[in-house]
């Protein structure tokens, strides 16, 4: 009898990983990717030609590409500055980062560096309106003077701190920073701070054609229709969120920890096992999967 229930326990367990769970009723569909690389990968976008991913070290950037997410070589460019984000837009793949790098490639494969130099950083970059707008450390933002991405002007942002996420949507960009503050603006370069967020700081955006989400430390997670009302939605996790993904009717949220969130409708967020601890910094969604890349090279898979 102690046998069967032995035989009977182990067969359970083994039902259970074959399905996808773990004990506690957490659900897992997420796959850790063997790395391909031991440099930390800070940003993911997804376009025509696939996934591209971007980060490096303090002293150079690395690119790699990848048609499905799951295959991923470094394409043969030297950048001597870390890359932080990357965003495709416009048909083009734009990646920003240390010096204020901006790069622009129109596949992925082929990138030609358009700004550059000066002391500052660069840490997320969106696309609307006809431009561009890259988010700045210290308080200022680059706007592109059109949809090409050739020529950028460095705007100030009164209170801006260190600007962090953006994205477009309803006809404004909309804006983070580390104090938890939000901004918006119709055309990059005159903003309205319509949120102040006491030193609680807030990381990336999106924006799912209706609605934005922002995330960001100690679980925040916020909702706006317009960008400029914000609603706070209960995330049930204390663990620091760097960036929010959308796609088919799903959000993902990634960050520092064992679990993903995942939510319907940016209300109601459950957590996902990812088989382990992850510094996860980006995310993104293309090809019916999501993919989030993070620190030493992690990338993980999540089929939709």
């Amino acid at each position: 009898m102690q046998r069967l229930k032995i035989l009977l326990l182990v067969g359970t367990v083994a039902l259970s990983a074959c399905n996808g769970s773990t004990p506690g009723g957490i659900s897992g569909p997420w796959r850790a990717l063997e790395p391909f690389t031991s440099v930390s990968l800070f940003g993911v976008a997804y376009g025509p030609q696939g996934f591209v991913a971007v980060g490096g070290t303090s002293s150079e950037g690395r690119i790699f590409v990848s048609p499905d997410g799951s295959t991923w070589r470094q394409v043969n460019y030297q950048v001597s500055s870390n890359l932080n984000e990357i965003t495709y837009a416009n048909g083009l793949y734009v990646a920003v980062g240390l010096d204020n790098t901006v790069l622009l490639s129109p596949d992925g494969q082929a990138w030609q560096m358009v700004y550059g130099g000066g002391v500052g950083y660069l840490n997320d970059v969106a696309f609307g309106g006809g431009r561009f707008v890259a988010t700045g450390a210290f308080g200022y933002v680059l706007v592109s003077r059109d949809g090409t991405g050739q020529a950028w002007d460095s705007v100030d942002v009164p209170d801006g701190w260190e600007l962090r996420g953006i994205a477009y949507g309803n006809g404004v960009f909309a804006m983070t920073n580390d104090r938890g503050d939000i901004f918006v603006s119709q055309d990059g370069r005159s903003w309205e701070r319509v949120l102040q967020g006491n030193f609680r700081r807030l990381s990336k955006l999106a924006f799912t054609g209706e609605r934005f989400v922002a995330v960001g430390g100690e679980g925040r997670i916020l909702l706006s229709q317009d960008g400029r009302t914000w609603v706070e939605a209960p995330a049930n996790t204390s663990a620091g969120l760097a960036s929010v993904a959308y796609g088919e009717g799903r959000f993902v949220a990634v960050g520092w920890g064992t679990v993903a969130l995942t939510s319907t409708d940016g209300r109601s967020w459950t957590p996902e096992n990812l088989g382990g601890y992850h510094t996860l910094r980006d995310a993104v969604f293309g090809n019916s999967r999501f993919v989030a890349v993070g620190n030493s090279g992690a990338v993980l898979v999540r089929q939709r």
